[in-house]
């Protein structure tokens, strides 16, 4: 067996110290982590520049997904796994070594640190490696998954204020229809006979996002309040958080008894959540007195 896809090597660097660890950096590759991450960024940070992570964040999930049901690669034998949360999911290329350059990797860019850069170098090598430790990706899965990110985000810097304007010119019925149709398309498309599956649900998490911020653009950052209200607004971001999934564990039940499908109320509830977080925001950043609509 080649270096690419021997796993031997893995158990020998297990260790009890360790283990946490890593089960912390793998964590930090998942949906939840993410429905984390992006509202606190949009709230209290960047409201324009989310807007980019989180298109950005979602076109690269999908494309990994597409990746993954075009290549069919399996992933390394069960016996090595200690995450069981990948279920019967495809290896190449790793999506949580190629999700950890374009998210880290672009937080660093927006922040234009040098502790943000290392802080992003320690997540995405720490995540990386997480998925060779437990079990669950191969050296080629991961190395393909971070190159993969690595080109993605060097094309994203090099090309996303084009794109931002070009995005601006369409109006809201032709983003509307870049957004859906592909979504449409790939329903049908799919080389898997079972479907694109959760990938509906990431377009209907941007397609909530979108809307969220057409109804209520935020207009500015929540930490842009006199000091002595940034606590208070940081507190409310909490809230809002604890308040999302909250949602998250209920509206999918809810959806059910009302009537719709499993499958349809999972979309309906992912694009809820979008919705949740932009227009939560702009509705908090018109009450800090903001001036300048951010759409991104």
């Amino acid at each position: 067996m080649s270096l690419w896809h021997d796993m031997s090597w893995v158990p020998a660097l297990r260790h009890p110290a360790l283990t946490p660890l890593f089960e912390g950096f793998t964590l930090a590759g998942y949906p939840l982590f993410y429905l984390a991450l992006l509202p606190l960024v949009h709230w209290l940070w960047k409201p324009r520049e989310s807007h980019r992570l989180v298109a950005f964040l979602i076109v690269s999930a999908l494309l990994n997904s597409l990746l993954k049901d075009t290549f069919d690669d399996p992933r390394p034998d069960a016996a090595f796994a200690l995450d069981g949360r990948v279920g019967d999911s495809y290896g190449f290329p790793s999506g949580h070594a190629q999700l950890a350059v374009v998210t880290w990797g672009y937080l660093a860019v927006m922040a234009q640190a040098a502790w943000a850069r290392l802080g992003a170098a320690v997540m995405i090598l720490g995540i990386a490696l997480s998925r060779l430790y437990l079990g669950v990706h191969d050296l080629e899965d991961v190395v393909g998954g971070l190159g993969l990110g690595g080109v993605s985000l060097a094309l994203m810097m090099r090309w996303q204020d084009v794109l931002a304007a070009r995005w601006q010119a369409l109006g809201p019925l032709r983003q509307a229809a870049v957004m859906l149709l592909p979504l449409i398309v790939a329903s049908f498309a799919w080389p898997e006979p079972d479907g694109p599956g959760g990938v509906l649900a990431l377009g209907a998490y941007l397609f909530g996002w979108w809307l969220g911020a057409r109804l209520l653009p935020q207009q500015t950052p929540w930490d842009s309040a006199a000091p002595r209200r940034r606590g208070a607004f940081a507190a409310l971001a909490v809230l809002a958080l604890g308040g999302l999934f909250y949602g998250l564990g209920k509206t999918g039940g809810l959806l059910v008894s009302l009537g719709l499908g499993e499958s349809a109320a999972f979309l309906l509830q992912t694009g809820l959540m979008g919705l949740y977080v932009t227009a939560l925001g702009g509705g908090i950043s018109r009450l800090n007195g903001g001036a300048e609509p951010s759409k991104g």
